[in-house]
């Protein structure tokens, strides 16, 4: 059985590489429309989807920026259109790229986080339905120090096909 869950695990992963090249390089972050939401010195901003177009599994992207004088950290992800919500790093190894999850991910005073294509990025396993351009989806993020934040991020298309 631990060899169908790596199977299963890389399928997963081929499909997120898949989607993450189909949305483009920075269009996720600079999106009119992009979900924003604040929580003491954290800003989350541009958060958007994609549609799945039949894909397993989704992914958000956004940034997040700390305007306060202290380091948090997003601790946890949840999203109630999907099983499961994670953060998730590409990696590349050589000729090999990969995603890793990330437990956590450190935001230090000052800094700007980017979930990006080929970067961190949220994923979205067991999706209950496809991801359709126009529909919005929740999502919670759990940060240690500013608490939750709530958002409803826009599926934009990836084209003017949509």
């Amino acid at each position: 059985m631990p060899g169908a869950r790596r199977r299963a695990a890389r399928l997963a992963a081929l499909w997120a590489l898949a989607l993450a090249a189909s949305c483009g390089g920075d269009a996720p972050l600079d999106a009119a429309g992009g979900a924003a939401s604040a929580s003491g010195e954290l800003r989350v901003l541009g958060a958007v989807s994609h549609p799945t177009h039949g894909a397993p599994v989704g992914v958000v992207y956004l940034r997040i920026e700390n305007d306060g004088s202290q380091a948090d950290r997003l601790v946890a992800v949840e999203s109630s259109a999907a099983g499961s919500a994670q953060v998730h790093e590409t990696v590349f190894q050589g000729d090999a790229v990969r995603m890793v999850r990330r437990a956590e991910v450190e935001i230090p005073p000052g800094a700007r986080i980017v979930f990006e294509p080929g970067g961190l990025h949220i994923m979205l396993t067991g999706l209950d339905e496809p991801l359709r351009a126009g529909q919005a989806i929740p999502l919670r993020l759990d940060f240690e120090r500013a608490g939750t934040l709530r958002l409803s991020v826009p599926v934009l298309a990836n084209d003017a096909s949509g």
